[in-house]
């Protein structure tokens, strides 16, 4: 049973690792509902090359499943028709070749045992080469206020829990696995079914730095009920908040790791692990939408600079029902069929939110803006270039990083004005979270970032805002770090 507690600890930690600086879906956000009952969401998924994201939506009595679409870079859109009239409810989820990363169905009543369509598919296996009934093929999950549910699907043969005969020759147990991953100790959970010893089906806890059976405490009950290919397994959480290696529940992340395994035990002692699941990350929240009469939008300190002929606009967003815009474009009524879309610097409605544009020419008066948060109310403002003081940025002042993309590290280039009093760099990443910051001295001309945060961390894959304050004015680009 060792190499089989160790290999649940190593598997979801390292998943952990990987999602612990970047949350799986940053920014879900929601625009507001259209003239057809439309609604469109949208996010930032974790940075995994072939990674799949989709919502399932409740309609009616069901939850329905809907892909998301690349809008650009990680940005992840999917639009439902919706009763703007009652709450929609969304659940997010990621799957990938190595992970799941998903939000649960949650239940309102306890039962046991809880019917299978109650619970949230995690993954599915490929068959492999072992005994059918240590094969595992599926796993699920659920939960409730009061116990976590799991069901284990296999190839077949049932849930034995030996090789038969007076004097069996192996053991087989079969077990989930959770861990927290706020926990202070390296320790891991099971719903465990087995028979062998004093080792019945129980809610277990292992500690896979010890080499010994001693290691393995039990530390609750389970119920469970065997139905063909299916093992449904439940436990109280109380069981595990009481224990005082589990941590904190709910913790920061409102996040638990969770896989599936299955493992043999000889006669001799010999432990070996037959099956393992693909880990999920379950993530227990849900996305709703609340109904709401919506407000239109706010756009206001617009403002422009002009650098190496390109007019730089900027203004500030703000919703009073946190809606993202479906609209968000200018045009010059010299050329109305050229749109210049105006993108946000930092996706959090929660607060207002600075978009920019660039219209590659300077020799203009007027700029048409129009926002709309539903595709309908439309919020115009028409911004006069000469009329309106532009940011004073010396013309001297330029910005650029190079390479871009860029892995490992990328050279930030500027020029710093004589006169300015007050100079410093600021990198963020597309939350709005301040990533690095350094002030400048005088006469600097580059700053080569190399992908770490403020503690020498090493940042995650993605896209990164770097600002250029030069005493009140500020400069904003644009770099990817790719891994």
């Amino acid at each position: 049973m060792k190499k089989l507690f160790i290999l649940i600890f190593l598997v979801t930690f390292f998943t952990f690792l990987s999602a612990q600086d970047i949350s799986v879906w940053q920014n879900i956000r929601n625009s507001a509902y259209t003239a057809d009952s439309e609604l469109y969401l949208r996010c930032e998924t974790i940075d995994f090359p072939g990674i799949e994201t989709g919502v399932y939506f409740w309609e009616t009595d069901s939850w329905n499943y809907y892909p998301m679409e690349t809008l650009q870079g990680l940005t992840q859109q999917v639009q439902v028709n919706a009763d703007p009239a009652q709450p929609a409810r969304f659940r997010f989820k990621s799957v990938h070749d190595t992970l799941v990363a998903l939000m649960p169905k949650s239940v309102l009543e306890d039962a046991s045992p809880l019917p299978l369509t109650e619970h949230s598919l995690v993954a599915s296996d490929p068959i492999d080469e072992v005994p059918v009934n240590l094969d595992l093929t599926e796993q699920y999950f659920a939960y409730s206020e009061n116990k976590f549910y799991v069901v284990l699907k296999n190839n077949g043969g049932g849930f034995p829990t030996d090789s038969g005969g007076i004097v069996p020759s192996d053991f087989y147990f079969y077990s989930a696995g959770l861990v927290n991953p706020e926990a202070e100790d390296s320790v891991a959970y099971a719903l465990s079914y087995q028979q062998i010893l004093t080792y019945t089906p129980g809610l277990y806890k292992f500690d896979p730095t010890e080499q010994s059976l001693e290691a393995i405490q039990r530390i609750g009950n389970i119920e469970y009920q065997i139905d063909g290919d299916y093992l449904f397994m439940s436990c109280d959480i109380q069981d595990l908040v009481d224990d005082e290696d589990f941590g904190e529940w709910p913790n920061s992340y409102n996040t638990l790791l969770f896989t599936s395994l299955t493992n043999t035990v000889s006669i001799d002692g010999d432990y070996l692990t037959s099956d393992i699941c693909k880990p999920g990350i379950l993530n227990f929240e849900e996305y709703t939408v609340e109904p709401t009469e919506n407000t239109v939008p706010q756009i206001y300190d617009i403002s422009s600079y002009i650098e190496n002929n390109t007019t730089f606009v900027s203004l500030l967003y703000t919703d009073e029902q946190q809606n993202f815009p479906l609209i968000s474009h200018s045009y010059l009524p010299e050329s109305p069929e050229n749109y210049y879309e105006f993108l946000p610097v930092f996706p959090d409605y929660s607060q207002p939110v600075e978009f920019i544009t660039a219209i590659p020419e300077t020799n203009w008066q007027q700029l048409y803006i129009t926002f709309s948060d539903n595709g309908q109310d439309m919020v115009e403002e028409v911004y006069d270039l000469t009329s309106n003081q532009q940011n004073n940025l010396p013309a001297t002042v330029a910005l650029s990083n190079y390479p871009n993309p860029f892995n490992p590290q990328t050279t930030i280039s500027f020029n710093l004005p004589s006169q300015t009093t007050v100079a410093k760099l600021k990198i963020y990443n597309t939350r709005g979270q301040l990533v690095k910051k350094c002030d400048l001295a005088a006469g600097q001309t580059s700053f080569t970032w190399q992908g770490k945060d403020t503690n020498g961390k090493k940042v995650a894959s993605g896209t990164y805002f770097y600002a250029l304050q030069l005493d009140d004015d500020v400069l904003i680009r644009k770099m990817l770090l790719m891994k």
